[in-house]
């Protein structure tokens, strides 16, 4: 299975060959044939696709990036599952499951604000720089390290030969499509979360 997560300040891709890192800056131009040129060198049949919410300019390149790859790879009859789903749906999971807390400050690329989102209350809300993280909270894991600041403990993902792994504080919990209840798509659309022109 190919992970992919379009949801961050870099474009990951990973299978258990290997990973890449993809900035947004020009991401329109590079992730197509990084994709294409990964279908050839290591061909994958399941994707699965982190959608937001996230920077705007990713999630609109990348779900439009694997719509044509995905038809591409149609023309070709390769037939490949996607498994979409939001970073929203994947860490109410794992705070249902007791590993992560129930407070996440959200990346959106909009360093005035930031997001933070209550499972417990199911809501989300505006928290503006400067603030404190509060003591029992997570962070998505950026590799713009003036994003968040210091002392934050962040979420990362992947997959290795087990499966998919969501990583807190240095221990990978295993899940699978089966576990979020996820179906296979033939299309993506960008989960934003919050309207992008007005956002």
């Amino acid at each position: 299975m190919l992970f992919c997560n379009i949801s961050s300040d870099k474009v990951h891709i990973k299978d258990e060959k290997g990973e890449i890192f993809l900035e947004r800056n020009g991401i329109e131009k590079v992730l197509w044939p990084t994709l294409v040129d990964w279908s050839k060198k290591s061909p994958f049949d399941q994707v699965f696709l982190l959608n937001g919410p996230g920077g705007f300019t990713n999630l609109r390149v990348g779900a439009l990036t694997w719509n044509l790859v995905a038809h591409l790879l149609d023309l070709r009859q390769q037939k490949v599952q996607f498994f979409s789903c939001t970073k929203i749906d994947l860490y109410r999971y794992f705070v249902k499951k007791g590993i992560l807390p129930s407070i996440w400050y959200i990346y959106l690329w909009q360093k005035n604000n930031v997001w933070k989102y209550d499972f417990q209350k199911d809501s989300y809300e505006i928290v503006s720089q400067s603030f404190v993280f509060e003591s029992e909270s997570f962070c998505d894991m950026l590799w713009d390290s003036s994003y968040w600041g210091e002392n934050f403990d962040m979420v990362s993902f992947g997959n290795d030969e087990k499966w998919l792994f969501l990583l807190w504080k240095w221990e990978k919990n295993y899940f699978s499509v089966e576990d979020l209840w996820l179906k296979d798509v033939s299309a993506v659309s960008p989960e934003y979360m919050i309207d992008p022109i007005s956002g």
